[in-house]
């Protein structure tokens, strides 16, 4: 019931005057406005912050501008030019008179962006998904005083402290061990995890073709893929630059998970609650032999290494030579748009596994608590940084960021649930969806499931990946070390990822020997793997116990 009440308030909402109000071509930095004092700010400001609701943050006729760092995505450069033209983001500065210039580094180099950006010591005011790339993730970040404790600021954020206390979870996944929070974090409303919207999709027509039916096994995988080549099929798998395809979606099967296993630069996994560092596993081995074999053969592209960036793999996906890749399963209805050839067809198929019916502890996790936005510790706008932040609790924003301003966007069913329409999905310019509702509606803190997906087969796709994975070695990314632990974590695991990420890429291309495997897992261990596997677990024992 209260489901259903909150949804007639959106819809309320929707239809009511928050939605009257149109986009404007002006923009905080136009003619029509000049720049706020600081006397007039902190006047203006301490006049509203009690308030909860949607309001201008400086005075009528006035604007500010506030720096923030944000990875970019496929929609810039086709849709738009900068995270400005989002309508959710033309329309939240108008609301409030605050500007926002946005540092985006170019796909591929977000982390050196980041680290150049830290070690000069001139910080943006914000930053977003800066956690996902900087290698000690969020809490890194404020350990190393680059943002700031938000747990020191709730009285200045009533809408976020409100969204906070909602359940046990968000205040569990928030907190540090310590009581510290690097970030606001972004909520899934009222706790309900998304889908998985990552899958293995493969050539349907080439299946039909060969006539097999959709592989479960790694041993079927090599069947098929090697009847797609005998077929003319150039590159039977892609795999990503790396050797190792987003979230595991190849490798829970094996039994380890490893690195990017849900945005996280986190190298471990668990078992029964002891860490496992996966190069030092038999799985791990395992895996690189079987890619070596499939590249020795031709059953993968031979050009993986230059897939190093999203546009590279959005580049890829769509090519008619190739036959199955781990990618958003909503990007086939974008190849069926673009490949001339309609015959060409896609299908998602599960996680491969050794034996069918082995079940999967490690790959896809929707977060209800994640991460979100950090405010930098030099900022000289911290009060309205932080009011600023706390008005996307709002319900108002809530709505907005969710399905944009723009209500010929989307749709209210009779149960008055809200989904994006045909102007979306159908759009005449046959733009990705993905990258329309990005251009729509970009920044939700607070996300309604489910919220970019109303077709049904890309539902049940994702109901598929989501029954077979129990995610029983997942580790929580609000795991946190203290200060003593981050010394020994960063002073070991740097060097040892890059040196395992360069030696997989060896093993897998045959530039190493498998005679030579065991020394690898020796140099790794010389490395002092073990302490960094020990201070992790003394974190993980903390969060267990929280």
């Amino acid at each position: 019931m209260k489901k259903k009440q909150r949804r007639m308030a959106w819809s309320t909402l929707a239809v009511g005057s928050l939605l009257l109000t149109t986009l404007s071509s002006a923009c905080s930095s136009d003619a029509t406005t000049s720049k706020v004092t600081q006397e007039e700010l902190q006047q203006h400001l301490e006049a509203g912050e009690s308030g909860t609701g949607l309001r201008r943050l400086v005075p009528e006729g006035k604007s500010v501008t506030l720096k923030a760092w944000r990875p970019t995505h496929t929609s810039i450069g086709t849709l738009m030019e900068s995270w400005n033209d989002t309508l959710f983001n033309r329309w939240m500065e108008e609301q409030t008179g605050v500007h926002i210039e946005w540092i985006t580094p170019v796909s591929g180099t977000e982390g050196d962006n980041l680290a150049m950006l830290v070690s000069s010591g001139e910080y943006p005011d914000l930053f977003f998904d800066a956690g996902l790339v900087y290698p000690t993730g969020a809490y890194g970040l404020l350990k190393d005083g680059v943002v700031i404790d938000v747990a020191q600021h709730l009285d200045k954020l009533p809408n976020y402290k409100r969204e906070l206390e909602r359940s046990q979870i968000r205040q569990i996944e928030s907190y540090s061990d310590e009581g510290q929070m690097a970030s606001l974090s972004r909520f899934m409303q009222d706790d309900i995890p998304d889908s998985t919207w990552y899958g293995i999709l493969m050539r349907k027509d080439m299946l039909d073709k060969v006539d097999m039916e959709a592989p479960q096994t790694y041993d079927e995988w090599y069947e098929v893929l090697t009847a797609f080549k005998g077929a003319g099929i150039e590159k039977p798998y892609l795999l990503n630059s790396d050797g190792f395809p987003k979230l595991n979606m190849f490798t829970g099967g094996l039994g380890f998970g490893y690195m990017n296993y849900g945005g996280s630069v986190q190298p471990f996994y668990q078992v029964d609650g002891k860490i496992r560092y996966a190069p030092l596993e038999p799985g791990f081995k395992t895996y690189l032999e079987m890619m070596n074999k499939w590249y020795a053969e031709g059953l993968i592209d031979q050009d993986f290494l230059s897939l190093n960036s999203l546009n590279a793999e959005f580049s890829a996906y769509p090519d008619p030579r190739t036959g199955s890749m781990v990618a958003p399963i909503s990007i086939v209805n974008v190849i069926r748009e673009l490949t001339p050839d309609k015959n060409v067809d896609y299908i998602a198929v599960p996680h491969p596994v050794v034996n069918k019916g082995d079940k999967i502890h490690v790959g896809t996790q929707a977060s209800l608590v994640r991460s979100g936005m950090q405010i930098s510790s030099k900022t000289q706008y911290l009060d309205v940084a932080l009011q600023w932040a706390d008005l996307f609790y709002s319900p108002e924003v809530i709505l907005v960021s969710n399905y944009g301003p723009d209500a010929s966007y989307y749709d209210v069913d009779e149960e008055v649930k809200m989904s994006f329409n045909a102007k979306v999905y159908a759009n005449e310019d046959g733009f990705a969806p993905i990258d329309m509702i990005t251009s729509i509606a970009d920044s939700p803190a607070v996300i309604v499931s489910d919220r970019t997906v109303t077709d049904p087969w890309l539902l049940e796709q994702a109901q598929l990946y989501d029954s077979l994975n129990d995610n029983a070695y997942i580790i929580s990314s609000s795991l946190t070390l203290n200060d003593e632990e981050s010394k020994v974590y960063n002073s070991v695991m740097t060097n040892i990822i890059d040196y395992v990420e360069e030696m997989q890429i060896k093993f897998i291309m045959g530039i190493e020997k498998f005679d030579k495997y065991d020394a690898f897992v020796e140099r790794v261990r010389s490395m002092k793997i073990e302490e960094a596997m020990a201070v992790y677990q003394a974190a993980l024992d903390r969060y267990n116990a929280r």
